[in-house]
């Protein structure tokens, strides 16, 4: 019995490892709350199309590996909620002569007036993204390298 428990528990701690390693650094499909440091570049806000009370832009966020990730930062200063979603397509730059595309969604979301949410992609080496922004249906975009 102590063999099986010690073996069940081994497997189960290598197929842990294996998924946590496969997972990307990220915090999709979830908008987050945004925290900004001396780790961050960012973009200066703009309007989104549909109102000028809605802003956005796009960040960078590097770590002490030399990696970096994709943030799409919006802020809501209109005086309701509003809706919000987000697809980030992040094209890998790794190997040129054949450049893989992953496509990440924040999912649907509200967002109350004064706040500020980021949607995150993955950590990589190099890439590039086209960060596309939905508020209420609307759709609007940046992009950003990193």
């Amino acid at each position: 019995m102590a063999m099986w428990k010690r073996t069940f528990g081994l497997a189960a701690a290598g197929l842990a490892a294996v998924v946590l390693a496969s997972s990307p650094a990220a915090a999709y499909p979830n908008w987050q709350a945004v925290d900004t440091n001396a780790n961050w570049t960012c973009q200066g806000y703009q309007s989104h199309v549909g109102s000028s009370n809605v802003n956005f832009k796009g960040c960078v966020v590097r770590n002490a590996a030399g990696e970096s990730q994709p943030v799409l930062v919006v802020q809501n200063k209109a005086g309701v909620a509003i809706n919000i979603e987000a697809v980030l397509s992040v094209r890998s730059l790794t190997d040129r002569h054949d450049p893989d595309v992953y496509v990440f969604r924040c999912n649907p979301s509200p967002l109350q007036p004064g706040f500020t949410r980021g949607c995150f992609g993955p950590t990589s080496a190099n890439w590039t993204a086209s960060l596309t922004f939905y508020f209420n249906g609307i759709a609007d975009s940046t992009a950003v390298s990193g």
